[in-house]
C-alpha cells in the first residue's frame, strides 16, 4: 500500500488531499490531517476550507 500524500485536483469540484498531511490556514494555525481532506474551491462552503459539498447544490 502506497502511504505517500496526493493532491488531485477534480473536474468542477475539491481538491482532494490523500494521505497524512499538514493543513495551515490562512491565520497560520496550522493541523496535522491523518485523513483525506477536500479542500473548497469554489467557496461555497459552509465549513471552508473544507468541501461540504454545497457545490453541487
Amino acid at each position: 500500500m502506497d502511504n505517500k500524500t496526493a493532491v488531485i485536483f477534480i473536474k468542477n469540484g475539491p481538491v482532494k488531499i490523500k494521505g497524512k498531511h499538514k493543513l495551515v490556514l490562512p491565520d497560520n494555525k496550522s493541523n496535522q490531517i491523518e485523513y483525506d481532506t477536500a479542500i473548497c474551491r469554489c467557496g461555497k462552503s459552509g465549513c471552508l476550507p473544507k468541501c461540504d459539498g454545497s457545490h453541487n447544490n
